[in-house]
């Protein structure tokens, strides 16, 4: 990705769309290119610059979406929402992450009693 000056025309293109996500659907923007920070504690949470999912958010809004959850079984579902088998076909990782968006991703854990559960860690909200 070639560097332009931050009035460019891609950067337009980019604060347009990003006020468009702000104004219509209450998302958040960063524009971090040169400015952003890696690690667990940075801009974005990002570890490196190839990272495409943003990994702590994920596990944020799996949490706040699962209150019911533990923590271990909140990292399971961001695991499974995030890996990649190479051993697999493009569509195959799609259908599964649908499902999973769609109708929760599996995970497991013990209850406070050791009993084990298999719930499905939600990913939207219900009715969306």
């Amino acid at each position: 990705m070639a560097y332009t000056d931050i009035n460019g025309e891609d950067r337009l293109v980019q604060a347009t769309f990003a006020n468009h996500l702000r104004d219509k659907l209450g998302w958040d923007s960063i524009y971090a290119w040169n400015d952003e920070t890696f690690g667990s504690n940075g801009t974005l949470g990002r570890h490196d610059p190839r990272d495409t999912v943003l990994k702590r958010d994920l596990a944020a809004t799996v949490a706040r979406l699962n209150p019911d959850l533990p923590p271990t079984a909140v990292e399971e579902a961001v695991e499974k929402l995030t890996r990649v088998d190479f051993s697999r076909s493009l569509v195959q990782h799609n259908r599964e992450y649908h499902g999973f968006i769609r109708d929760g991703v599996p995970v497991t854990y013990r209850d406070a009693k050791g009993q084990l559960r298999t719930p499905r860690a939600q990913v939207r909200r219900s009715g969306r």
